[in-house]
């Protein structure tokens, strides 16, 4: 496929230069046959051609659509399980702000080249404030899952525990990484290298915060919140607000 991106880059002059990005660059990452191609095309005003027919047979594609900056998108994946994620791009607007960048081809020697890291991508230890948010989070938001579920209203109870409640999980989880390996870390997008990073005990108790049973995964995610945010005090230093009368009340509340 980089061979094939690369004869499509130098038959059109338009394209001025090729940039290779996520996992494929990521020194981190063990390879696979799943893995996507992320590439940008950086190009310049003259006509472009329909990228969607230069790869190979497409099982499923999303159309481009404008974005800003004069970018567009296409997402391809072919009948032979190949994904590309190209992107296209005005050579104007400079080389994509990414750590995780390789620069394939550059005509013009426009860019200069940089070296792949995970830099920003790692979890950084947070200050007292936003541990504490985090966590506020956390605990706040459940109330919400509780009241729902008690409610019958699933969709509600499930997307909160999914959406915001999730995100803050994934944050703390990501400084328990960056804790626990004393050095920053990237637990990836949705925490997918979770199991490569942390510790087995937080394995072992993030796993019930996916069960179906909601009530269950709230007491579970609840018990997530008070070992991660323990384990980050003894650690680092940090000051930990004491939630036990508001897990008592959600527990009521789950149990009526």
């Amino acid at each position: 496929m980089i061979e094939r991106i690369l004869q499509v880059a130098n038959e059109y002059d338009a394209i001025r230069a090729v940039s290779l990005h996520g996992s494929r660059v990521n020194p981190s990452v063990e390879p696979d046959r799943y893995q996507d191609y992320d590439i940008v095309y950086y190009i310049n005003e003259e006509e472009l051609p329909d990228f969607t027919t230069l790869y190979g047979d497409i099982l499923i594609m999303q159309q481009p659509s404008p974005h800003a900056n004069n970018t567009a998108i296409y997402l391809m994946l072919f009948e032979n399980g190949e994904r590309l994620d190209l992107t296209i791009r005005s050579v104007s607007l400079g080389l994509q702000d990414d750590s995780l960048t390789q620069l394939l081809l550059d005509k013009d020697d426009r860019f200069n080249p940089v070296e792949p890291s995970e830099k920003g991508y790692v979890s950084h230890l947070p200050s007292q404030e936003d541990f504490d948010a985090s966590y506020n989070e956390v605990w706040w938001c459940l109330q919400s899952v509780v009241k729902g579920f008690r409610r019958g209203q699933f969709t509600y109870a499930s997307s909160m525990l999914e959406q915001p409640i999730r995100s803050a999980i994934f944050d703390q989880l990501g400084w328990i990484a960056t804790s626990y390996h004393d050095e920053p870390k990237n637990i990836g997008m949705w925490g997918k290298f979770t199991g490569e990073l942390l510790p087995e005990p937080f394995i072992k108790l993030l796993e019930p915060t996916y069960r179906e049973d909601l009530a269950q995964a709230v007491v579970a995610v609840m018990t997530l919140a008070e070992k991660t945010e323990a384990f980050l005090a003894e650690r680092e230093g940090y000051k930990r607000t004491d939630y036990s009368r508001v897990r008592a009340y959600y527990e009521k509340l789950l149990n009526e």
